[in-house]
């Protein structure tokens, strides 16, 4: 839900409508360049994404507004989020995993069989978004359960 304003709305020519500088900070001249809350995300960025300066996570969906918008999902929209999936069908949960890739990330898989060393620093998968699903198989899965990360990045 992206905000869009003619000249007439933004006085002060900071990139932000003066209604919104004031309904959030309770002035016109906002500085665009701001992170109030701390999310990574300036107040132009949040006024252009129509997202709240004053929250980290403004859909309340657990997930924080810049982590969406690297992840590719909707930071006003709580039903939007990036999760991953065992492979369907498949008896092992050891098996991979699959995710709703978008175009323009890119992905990483980790995986490990004993959380109390924590995550690896490798990762055993990296592919580029192609905006549809996408899937890592463990060829080698005989090592029992196995429990998976994917992480997501810009290009």
């Amino acid at each position: 839900s992206a905000l869009y304003m003619n000249a007439a709305d933004d006085t002060d020519t900071n990139g932000i409508a003066d209604w919104w500088g004031l309904y959030y900070f309770g002035l016109t001249n906002a500085v665009a360049e701001a992170d109030d809350d701390g999310d990574d995300l300036n107040s132009g960025d949040e006024f252009r994404m129509g997202t709240n300066p004053r929250l980290q996570d403004t859909d309340a969906d657990g997930a924080g507004d810049r982590a969406e918008v690297v992840a590719g999902t909707s930071p006003t929209n709580g039903m939007d989020v990036f999760s991953i999936a065992p492979l369907s069908g498949d008896a092992s949960p050891a098996a991979g995993v699959s995710w709703s890739s978008v175009t323009g990330r890119i992905y990483r898989v980790f995986c490990n069989s004993n959380l109390t060393l924590g995550w690896p620093l490798e990762h055993v998968y990296e592919a580029t978004g192609t905006g549809s699903m996408m899937t890592y198989t463990n060829a080698d899965h005989t090592a029992g359960a196995l429990l998976y990360r994917v992480g997501v990045q810009t290009n």
